[in-house]
């Protein structure tokens, strides 16, 4: 077997890049969108709720909040029914985040890597499940 090429392969990149998620972000140009990966369809406005544990999200979460975390786990899934849309900073397509919001009909945006260090409790914010984009003013899209 040959070894390694150090030759980049464009196919190969978009194979591991668009089939497993793992869009590289593209660059931002709007200091108020958060460019990450679309990991579930549909678009929601409301309150961000950043939840750093499980204990605070099942304590603070409110229905119709956004919730915003690192990341989930299977016992984060009760959470999904109370919130509006999902932001987390690891994931892609195939991450638990998305997958569970797909199931829940909710848009979420994943792969943010700085949504919870940005993105502030009672801040209004967009989540564009379709695009990939959180709107940190809250526009309308």
């Amino acid at each position: 077997m040959p070894p390694p090429s150090d030759v980049p392969d464009p196919y190969m990149d978009a194979l591991v890049f668009r089939l497993l998620g793992m869009v590289p972000p593209e660059e931002n140009n709007d200091p108020n969108a958060l460019k990450a990966v679309a990991g579930s369809p549909g678009v929601y406005t409301g309150k961000a709720r950043v939840c750093r544990s499980l204990a605070q999200a099942t304590d603070d979460l409110d229905e119709g909040e956004i919730m915003v975390v690192e990341m989930t786990l299977p016992p984060w899934v009760p959470l999904f029914s109370l919130a509006g849309a999902v932001v987390s900073d690891v994931g892609g397509v195939l991450s638990h985040s998305a997958i569970v919001a797909r199931e829940f009909g909710m848009p979420a945006v994943v792969g943010s890597n700085i949504g919870t260090t940005v993105i502030k409790t009672g801040q209004t914010i967009t989540v564009d499940g379709n695009k990939g984009v959180v709107y940190l003013d809250g526009r309308e899209v």
